[in-house]
C-alpha cells in the first residue's frame, strides 16, 4: 500500500512541470510579441534618429501633402500625414515621400504630430517656400523631413 503516495507523487511533479512548461511557451510567445510591436520598432527608431544626425540638410519642394482620417476598429480617428517632396543632391533631382523617422508607423493619434506637419507643409507649398529635408550622403535617394524621434510615440510603445 506504500505504492499509492509515490504515485500520487510521481503524478503531481509531472502535472508541475507540464504547467511550467506550459507557462514558459505563453510567456515567450507574449514577450516576443512585445519585443516585435514595441521594443523593435523603438530600437530601430533610435537607430534611425542616430543615422540621421550626420545626414545634411536640403532645401526641399512640396510636390503635394495630405492629412489622412480613418477610424480604427474600436472608432477612434487615427491621422496619417503623406507628402511629397522635391530636392536636390549633386545636381541630380529626388522626390521622396517619407516625413518622420519612424518606417513602420502609419496613420496614429498620438499626440498632434500628424497635423502640425501637415499645417507646416501646407504653409510651404501655399507660400512657394522651400522646407528642410534631411539626406543621407552615402545614399542621397533617402530623405527624411523630421529627423528628430517622435518621443510620445516611443513612450507609448
Amino acid at each position: 500500500m506504500t505504492a499509492a503516495p509515490a504515485q500520487a507523487e510521481s503524478i503531481t511533479i509531472t502535472g508541475r512541470l507540464f504547467a511550467v512548461l506550459i507557462s514558459a511557451i505563453f510567456a515567450a510567445a507574449f514577450g516576443g510579441f512585445g519585443i516585435y510591436m514595441g521594443l523593435w520598432p523603438l530600437l530601430q527608431n533610435a537607430n534611425a534618429a542616430w543615422q540621421a544626425r550626420h545626414w545634411q540638410p536640403v532645401s526641399a519642394t512640396v510636390l503635394q501633402t495630405q492629412l489622412d482620417r480613418r477610424r480604427d476598429s474600436e472608432g477612434a480617428v487615427m491621422l496619417e500625414v503623406r507628402a511629397t517632396y522635391r530636392y536636390e543632391v549633386g545636381g541630380q533631382a529626388h522626390v521622396a515621400h517619407q516625413v518622420g523617422l519612424d518606417q513602420r508607423s502609419r496613420a496614429d493619434n498620438i499626440g498632434d504630430w500628424h497635423e502640425r506637419w501637415h499645417r507646416r507643409l501646407l504653409d510651404a507649398q501655399a507660400r512657394g517656400e522651400p522646407i528642410t529635408a534631411w539626406v543621407n550622403p552615402d545614399h542621397p535617394e533617402q530623405a527624411v523631413l523630421e529627423r528628430e524621434m517622435r518621443w510620445a510615440l516611443a513612450a507609448f510603445r
